[in-house]
């Protein structure tokens, strides 16, 4: 094993060669993160971060973390891809990393999802606890009180490198954040830290923060048609032992927002090797949320365009899809 060893300095120049075909060794280690990539696919799940596909060995059934350039034709011969990563298991309770479906889904083909997006009621029929009816926003100008909050607010934008307008940042976060109200100087904090946590910032002690709900809910007694059940009743196979599929939290749709350039290059790699497996994020509406809000009959709903977080009757149709937890 140890004459198929190719050991590279940076990521960087790994997926510069895999992107050319000019490695096909079984062992690639990469002394800047430490990391030893097996025929593209990474050696645990404790190292998979958001964009790496969820895959299964086709020969044994065993989970796989694919890096998406490393996604090829060869490689969709050997795995079954399944979902994308979203939550590394790094910023999970549960130690569970969390995907999200490659196939939107639809009410006219629930248990197969859809490569095409279709529009979906959040729907009646089921009491959900834990409602929140606002945004805590944090003042991250106070350097003597950076988590004190400024605002409770109905509406926000999540935080992504893709939206920031140079105005603020903080050292100790990856991503950076983006104003929600100029006037009052308010924002809505990153998920994410450099040590792989949770920001305190964005999942808060505020008992009644929507993005503070972190949590699996189920929908599976609401009507067929609606956006929780569609995804209960999703049922692309998943690996022994993982939960069903489910519509994700306002908090957890957060990550596919910071994230979101990288999953759907994902999702572009695996359509461009077989359309049918997969459907590609779209902007045109935002996505549905489990998220109840507590005034009047709406849920929240997160916009992966531009990271808008507002509240939307639960009568309208947004889009769905469904996470899993790995």
């Amino acid at each position: 094993m140890a004459q198929n060893l190719l050991k590279f300095e940076t990521e960087n120049d790994y997926r510069i060669a895999k992107i050319n075909h000019l490695i096909v060794p079984h062992i690639c280690y990469v002394k800047e993160s430490g990391k030893s990539y097996i025929s593209g696919i990474m050696s645990n799940r404790v190292d998979a971060v958001s964009g790496d596909i969820i895959a299964f060995n086709n020969a044994d059934n065993t989970m796989a973390f694919i890096k998406p350039e490393a996604y090829t034709m060869e490689i969709a011969t050997k795995y079954t891809p399944v979902a994308v990563v979203v939550i590394p298991q790094t910023h999970t309770s549960d130690n569970k990393v969390v995907g999200v479906s490659l196939k939107a889904m639809s009410t006219t083909s629930p248990v197969n999802g859809s490569i095409d997006t279709n529009g979906i009621v959040w729907g009646r029929g089921i009491d959900v606890i834990n409602k929140h009816d606002y945004i805590v926003c944090i003042n991250i100008e106070d350097n003597n009180n950076p988590s004190a909050t400024i605002a409770n607010a109905t509406m926000s934008y999540l935080p992504s490198d893709k939206f920031f307008n140079g105005e603020a940042s903080f050292d100790n976060i990856v991503d950076v954040y983006s104003k929600w109200n100029e006037a009052a100087g308010t924002y809505t904090p990153s998920p994410y830290l450099i040590d792989g946590k949770q920001s305190s910032r964005y999942v808060t002690s505020e008992v009644n923060n929507a993005l503070n709900d972190m949590s699996v809910k189920d929908f599976t007694l609401m009507d067929n048609g609606t956006a929780g059940r569609v995804c209960s009743q999703f049922n692309v196979p998943l690996y022994m032992g993982v939960g069903q599929w489910y519509l994700p939290s306002v908090g957890e749709l957060g990550y596919m927002v910071t994230r979101a350039e990288s999953i759907s290059y994902a999702l572009s790699q695996i359509k461009n090797t077989n359309r049918t497996l997969a459907a590609l994020l779209v902007t045109e509406k935002p996505y549905w949320s489990s998220t109840l809000n507590e005034v009047g009959d709406s849920a929240w709903c997160v916009n992966i365009s531009n990271g808008l977080v507002a509240k939307s009757s639960i009568e309208n149709e947004n889009y769905v899809r469904a996470f899993a937890r790995f």
